[in-house]
């Protein structure tokens, strides 16, 4: 054990572990933030080609609800 000096790799190893779980700890906090951050998706179904005229009316309706 003194012939590899085991104290300095144990120290590093806690080291590089400890910022390693801290580093776990930021993604996740990051990973919560986007997820509460970004709208969840429209319930109402996608336009089809036939409905483009109705365009305006939808995003008016969007906005509207929004206020």
């Amino acid at each position: 054990m003194a012939i590899f000096n085991m104290a300095y790799i144990i120290n590093r190893f806690t080291r590089i572990a400890g910022e390693l779980f801290g580093m776990l700890i930021a993604v996740l906090f990051l990973q919560q933030t986007i997820k509460v951050s970004i709208p969840k998706g429209s319930t109402k179904p996608p336009l089809t080609s036939d409905d483009r005229s109705k365009d305006l009316l939808y995003v008016s309706n969007d906005i509207g609800r929004e206020w």
